[in-house]
């Protein structure tokens, strides 16, 4: 059982990392969509946070994003999607791919349902993965007004994040609905794992599975490698292989489209609209 955890602890944001390729502009209509939403907000609140880690002794620390109108309503709760960043960078990658103001429009004009998102700050490995379900998940849950069932969380990720997040999926398939690979680039020896975890779950908990990779992606003959191991445990999921490679600009340009199709499973339930 987890530690009892502190009041929420606001800190800086980290120095963003920035990208030496052009990333995209981010979408026009940003700036002025027409909101469907029961409150003036036309914007969502970011926030840094840090909890205590009962497994490895320092705080673990993550951002979260609010949704417009967080405030409006104190009963209403929210489904919850985690998002890993990339090996060797950290949770501002997501905010240089254009996610807030990407989440802004989507939520604003009715597009996908308000929901909180969070941006773990993680380097992979069985340590990180206790820490993140032992420490970060119930700090979420706790601070925040979270719908706090398998069916409203999501998982996912780019590049090396998408590993660590399908192996959380896949291990802990009793708390996620949904999981991203958004060009995944797995560990060397991981395949044999990633059968075995495939194979233990159930299949009426098999989650959702989005699988992208850019056409010139240099990973893509590795993750292929992955789907012959659901096509050969006749796991479903969805497959795109658009033109692109391994990069921001890449998953900038795909973003839209990543948070629509985690927000699918969420509009025709109880959240929030």
């Amino acid at each position: 059982m987890a530690t009892a955890l502190p009041s929420p602890t606001t800190t800086p944001l980290s120095a963003p990392y920035r990208p030496t390729e052009t990333l995209p502009p981010p979408l026009a209509e940003t700036s002025t969509p027409r909101s469907v939403l029961p409150c003036p907000d036309r914007e969502g609140i970011l926030r840094a946070e840090t909890v205590p880690s009962s497994i490895s002794g320092s705080p673990a620390g993550f951002f979260v994003y609010l949704p417009p109108c967080y405030a409006f309503d104190e009963q209403a709760r929210f489904p919850v999607l985690f998002l890993f960043h990339g090996l060797g960078r950290t949770p501002d990658q997501w905010h240089d791919l254009g996610l807030d103001n990407t989440l802004d429009h989507l939520i604003l004009s009715g597009q996908i349902p308000p929901v909180v998102i969070v941006l773990p700050h993680i380097t992979g490995g069985d340590s990180n993965d206790a820490v993140f379900l032992a420490d970060v998940l119930p700090a979420v849950d706790s601070r925040f007004r979270t719908q706090m069932d398998r069916d409203h969380r999501a998982i996912g990720g780019v590049s090396r994040g998408a590993e660590w997040a399908l192996r959380l999926a896949l291990r802990r398939a009793d708390l996620f609905s949904a999981v991203g690979l958004h060009s995944l680039s797995p560990s060397s020896n991981s395949l044999a794992d990633i059968y075995l975890w495939a194979e233990a779950v159930p299949e009426n908990m098999w989650p959702r599975v989005y699988v992208d990779t850019g056409y010139s992606d240099p990973q893509l003959p590795q993750m292929q490698e992955i789907l012959q191991v659901f096509d050969l445990l006749k796991r479903p999921y969805e497959k795109h292989i658009p033109p692109g490679d391994h990069s921001d600009v890449y998953w900038s340009e795909h973003l839209r489209e990543y948070l629509v199709w985690y927000a699918g499973g969420w509009l025709n339930t109880n959240a929030p609209a």
